[in-house]
């Protein structure tokens, strides 16, 4: 079981990538090769800590350690990204593939 403490800040780090997806690419995206959103979510919390702390001041490695941490970011990431679908087609055309 992880402690609250951990729980809050990968919950404040899920946040943050939620507000700040309007500012991603579709080629951004694209580029990563992924699949899945999550597997893209993963992937940019990866490539992307040391942005994310220059910006927000979050080191995403340090908070996200563990893989089970990871998935967890990267899964609530994946559900509140796709509640704002709903309301945003623009935002879903960017995440989500095209058929």
């Amino acid at each position: 079981m992880m402690k609250s403490t951990t729980i809050n800040k990968l919950n404040n780090l899920v946040n943050l990538l939620v507000a700040n997806a309007t500012n991603c690419l579709r080629s951004d995206v694209e580029n990563s090769k992924k699949t899945t959103l999550f597997g893209v979510l993963k992937y940019a919390i990866r490539k992307e800590a040391g942005m994310m702390q220059a910006y927000w001041g979050v080191n995403a490695v340090s908070i996200a350690k563990t893989p089970r941490q990871l998935n967890y970011v990267a899964s609530e990431a994946e559900y509140k990204l796709r509640k704002l679908f709903l309301k945003n087609e623009a935002l879903k055309s960017v995440w989500l593939p095209q058929k």
